[in-house]
């Protein structure tokens, strides 16, 4: 019999999630959804079709409970779905199916977020404009259904978590930092063992998960990123794991770091500067890592 999450990840996206899915499938007392991001309660029923997450969602229900047939008895059951946390009205309906769940949050410095949310579509080649182009285009953009139009919605937290506490209450959402899990590794995920109620003793090594950063160093290289994303994965699965996985060293290997400007840092600055006072009007912790020196 299918069993419902007891807990979900509802973001943020760029953040970390990737790798906090990857950590709770290894732990012993937790067994995750099948698919990774299924974000079935942000687009059930149809809702926000013009999200581009919306169209590889699980949005049957039926379809969702199966993601979770294979729990075992006594496991504790979780999935992670990024889009939860920014689509708006995704709390409500996440509380009607879900009223008991835990709630757990990865959050980034938004201004570095931002730009590795930017960096990502410049480096598949979907992302031509400057970035100051780009975030005045924001509004128009996420209008037309555009990934690029969510550089700075992604990171607006303290508006997209408000609505979960008022379902939820403060005490079922777990904040976790992605500076934390960088830096202070085995402390933060006993924290988060501890609130999802399994034991917070067990060591889960480091996957090793890393998305892939940086610009394309050529033409030809942005080309053939281009290629590895848009190519649909019924054709991606047709190619043998050993080929697909040096092609995929090679292209990391062609990337080069590419630095926010003070320019571009000052931008984002000033944008989230009163996000992220809020943020912590909301959680009640200073973010001092956050705030320009």
């Amino acid at each position: 019999m299918a069993r419902l999450p007891d807990f979900v990840v509802i973001g943020a996206y760029k953040a970390g999630t990737t790798a906090v899915d990857e950590i709770l499938r290894r732990h012993p007392d937790i067994h995750m959804a099948a698919m990774r991001e299924p974000n079935h309660f942000a687009f059930a029923g149809g809702r926000n079709p013009t999200h581009p997450d919306a169209a590889r969602a699980v949005r049957d229900y039926e379809s969702y409970l199966s993601l979770f047939t294979d729990a075992p008895s006594g496991a504790v059951v979780g999935e992670v779905s990024p889009a939860y946390m920014s689509v708006p009205g995704t709390a409500q309906h996440l509380h009607d199916a879900l009223p008991d769940a835990r709630l757990v949050a990865v959050l980034r410095n938004p201004v570095d977020r931002a730009f590795s949310d930017y960096l990502m579509y410049l480096r598949d080649g979907r992302e031509r404009a400057p970035l100051r182009d780009a975030l005045t285009e924001q509004e128009v953009r996420r209008e037309a259904g555009s990934p690029t139009g969510y550089y700075v919605h992604t990171g607006m937290y303290a508006q997209q978590l408000r609505p979960f506490i008022e379902a939820y209450g403060r005490d079922r959402l777990h904040v976790l930092l992605s500076e934390e899990l960088i830096g202070a590794r085995d402390e933060t995920l006993a924290r988060l063992f501890a609130f999802l109620g399994v034991d917070a003793d067990v060591r889960v090594e480091d996957s090793g998960l890393v998305n892939a950063g940086g610009v394309p160093d050529s033409r030809w290289t942005s080309l053939l990123w281009q290629l590895r994303v848009r190519t649909p994965g019924s054709l991606k699965r047709l190619v043998p794991d050993g080929p697909k996985q040096a092609a995929d060293a090679y292209l990391r290997r062609r990337l080069v770091r590419r630095s926010m400007s003070d320019d571009e840092r000052a931008t984002l600055e000033r944008i989230y500067a009163p996000e992220i006072e809020a943020l912590e009007s909301l959680l009640d912790r200073p973010l001092p890592s956050w705030r320009s020196a």
